[in-house]
Order: structure tokens, then sequence, then C-alpha cells
């Protein structure tokens, strides 16, 4: 297993982990609330998409929020013939998530403070910065999951962030100017539809699904990533990851708490209990793999021996124990119950089908059980269902279902 210094936890656990928290720990999500709260604000906003006749916001030397409200959104992923990143000169815009990402990587720090909506002085995300569409993604470990910057600064895009949040700590905290200036990998899952794969022109895909008001479509990404090991190794090496800055740093503690963001809420369960989780961090034959030595000591379960695969649909598997870690602040009035995290495909925002809940209902009135194993089985079941009405289903959509019936037919 790779050695590092340990790092502070993002809890209030006690003790140490790069991951989400420690086992039967509370993971304070009242960052992460308050933040959503701020990006459902700006994603009511409607913010325009820059191109190139956009006409430059006149602003003072300090931005208002007014002034932040009147900026265009730069959503372009490209690079010149020598391969580095192309940004607008306009530099009153906002960037996308997986833009800030690529450039953190390959700017200066006075170059970043160009871009004033972005960045402060100091080269740092701002804290009144709303993560914007589309973000970056990293594989890791067969899982697609959302890069946290000082591992409180989730880039989790826009509508996930609208959702879910994306601060994890506020970036007052004082365990932050301790922190080493990398990217954490491992603690936030992205779901579906947030894990969709790249496309070759996401701006031009962007436009268009906005001019076709396909807004609750996912938005189309360019920075999909796969990393080789704990230490931030790629096939391809971005400018200051080649003097071994900025890096992505892989989770270790894979036995701990991650967080998947699918569904009403997110979800919590141990990183390594996803179905496609795998010991070896890819496909690469030189790729850190964990030794049967580290899955003992982590208390892993011996993984089936398979190819190893990437997924845009992170599921958890049946044994696992996705209820490790609760939130410990409460759902507003009036907020929705968490879909299970055990629903391959869940589809949140499309209203249950009332004619089966009363014979639900009755049966949920049972021992504690057989509550929990009807709500394993029901919840799913209808989002499969109510998935595979709103699309043509594919053969995996068709063996999911076939598995989950299976696994129930007892009732």
């Amino acid at each position: 297993m790779p050695k590092r210094k340990a790092l502070p936890c993002l809890g209030p656990s006690q003790g140490a982990t790069d991951m989400l928290c420690l086992p039967g720990c509370a993971f304070d999500d009242s960052c992460m609330t308050q933040s959503r709260d701020a990006a459902r604000t700006e994603l009511e906003l409607d913010r325009p998409i820059w191109t190139s006749d956009w006409v430059p916001v006149i602003t003072g030397s300090r931005l208002s929020p007014q002034d932040i409200a009147r900026l265009p959104l730069y959503v372009r992923y490209e690079r010149d013939p020598k391969g580095r990143l192309v940004l607008p000169d306009d530099r009153n815009v906002l960037l996308s998530d997986e833009l800030v990402y690529a450039a953190m990587k390959e700017l200066s720090q006075k170059k970043r403070a160009e871009f004033r909506a972005v960045w402060d002085a100091n080269g740092e995300p701002r804290a009144s910065r709303i993560p914007q569409d589309p973000g970056p993604r990293i594989d890791f470990h067969g899982l697609p999951c959302a890069p946290i910057w000082k591992r409180y600064y989730a880039f989790v895009g826009l509508r996930a962030a609208a959702k879910y949040g994306y601060l994890m700590v506020p970036k007052a905290d004082s365990k932050l100017k301790i922190e080493n200036p990398v990217f954490t990998i491992g603690p936030i899952v992205l779901g579906y539809p947030f894990a969709e794969d790249a496309v070759t022109d996401p701006a031009a895909v962007f436009q268009a699904r906005h001019a076709e008001e396909q807004a609750e479509f996912p938005y189309p990404r360019s920075v999909v990533r796969q990393l080789h090991n704990h230490h931030g190794q790629y096939t391809t090496l971005w400018k200051a990851e080649t003097n071994s800055k900025m890096l992505d740093i892989g989770s270790d503690n894979h036995h701990h708490v991650a967080m998947l963001l699918q569904g009403l809420r997110p979800s919590y369960g141990f990183f390594w209990e996803f179905s496609t989780w795998s010991p070896s961090c890819s496909a690469e034959v030189l790729s850190f793999t964990f030794s049967r030595m580290d899955l003992k000591k982590m208390k892993i379960m011996d993984p089936v021996q398979r190819s190893y695969q990437n997924t845009n649909r992170p599921t958890w598997s049946s044994h696992g124990t996705q209820q490790e870690c609760q939130p410990t602040t409460q759902d507003q009035p009036g907020d929705a119950i968490s879909v299970s995290s055990s629903a391959p495909f869940s589809s949140p925002d499309i209203p249950e089908p009332q004619s089966q809940l009363p014979a639900v209902q009755s049966q949920l009135c049972r021992a504690d059980t057989e509550e929990k194993i009807l709500r394993d089985f029901i919840l799913p079941y209808k989002g499969i269902m109510e998935h595979m009405d709103r699309v043509q289903p594919e053969i995996e959509d068709l063996k999911r279902l076939r598995e989950h019936m299976a696994r129930y037919r007892q009732l």
C-alpha cells in the first residue's frame, strides 16, 4: 500500500483518513448543505455561454456580486498545437470546473489571478465561486471520481453541486493552511448522470442542448483521466505535474467511507464495496495494485478476479454496508427521502407510481429486518422500471433487472 503522511479527517471523526470519514463515524455535511443552496441560486440564473462575438463586460477594480451575475461562462476545452491550454483573452468570464482543474495545473499563480471571478490573488479558487458544468472526471480503481482541491472544494459541476453541495469544510478552516496543494481522488464518487463520458465538442453540445431546452440532460465533458497510481501518475502529465506539483493523489483507505452522488440525497459506504471496484488502480500492467496483504489489513474481501473496467453508472455491491456513515445534519422540512444506494438506475426526479404505494406501505409496517429487505427491493425496482420507461433499454439494463429480481425472488 502506498505510504504517505496521514491527512486530517474531513469530518469530525477521531483519527485520520484520506476518505470522507472513518467507519462508524458521522460526516458533518453542514457545509455541503450551505453550498448546495448557493449552487441552486446559480443554477436558476441560467448564465449565458461565452462565444467569440461576446462583448466583454466592463467592471470596476473590484468585482461586485452584480458584476459576477453578468459574466458569461466559458466552457470550450481546447489546446494549441504545442499542447498548451487555450483560454479567452477576455478575463471577465467564469470557467467550467474542468477548465479550472486544468488551468491550476498549467497556469502560474499570477496568470490564474487575472481571472478575478475564479481565483483570488493567491491563485486559490474563490470561496464565492460556484462550480460550473462540465466538471472533470478521474477514473480510479474502476470508479468515476471528482477531484477535491485541498480536501475542501469538490469540482463536481453545477448540477451536482445544486443537488448535493460542493464544499466539504469552510475555506476559512485553519486545517486548510497546512494542506498540500493537491487534488484528492476517492472521497466523492460521481453517480449517474454526473459521470457520463466525454464528447468531442462539449461547447457545441452545451449550446445545442440549451437551444433545445434540454437542460436536464447531463452536460458533456472533455476531461476524463485514468489515474495509474496513488501519486498522480497519468499516461500524459500536464505542466505542473511534470514537476510533481498540483498532483492528483488517490486515497489509500479504501476500507473507509466514501460518498456517492446519486439519487435524491448522497449515499455513503466503503469505497471498496462498489460493484466495479478493482484492487488495481487502472488496467495498465504497471499500475498500482493492492496486494493480498493490503486487502487483509483493510479487511477487504478478496474480490472476484475479473478484467478491469470503468463505469459511468456506479452502484454499491449487494453485500455493501451503505449505512456506515450518515450525515449529522437533518433534512429540512419537505426534503425527499433518500433513494436506496443500491439502485443501479435511479430517476430521482420522476414521481413514484402511486398505484403500488398502499401495498408497499402495508408491508413496511413489519419488523425492522423485513422493512429493510422490502426497501432494498422496492426502491431499486421502481428506479429500474422508471428508467427503462424513459430510454430504450440496453442488454445490460435487462441483465441488471433480472439479477435484481432473482436476488429477492423469495419475497
